[in-house]
């Protein structure tokens, strides 16, 4: 997965998006190559 661009509140990019990072509700970040939970979104029509 790749981050969007726009920022983290773009609507548009969330409609591309196929899935979301699960974070711990204090969290705001998260490195990279640190394990992360995701939801993925299912992305067939």
């Amino acid at each position: 997965m790749q981050p969007l661009s726009g920022g983290p509140y773009t609507m548009s990019g969330l409609a591309e998006a196929n899935g979301l990072l699960v974070l711990g509700e204090r969290v705001t970040t998260a490195t990279a190559g640190s394990t992360v939970d995701v939801l993925l979104l299912d992305r067939r029509r």
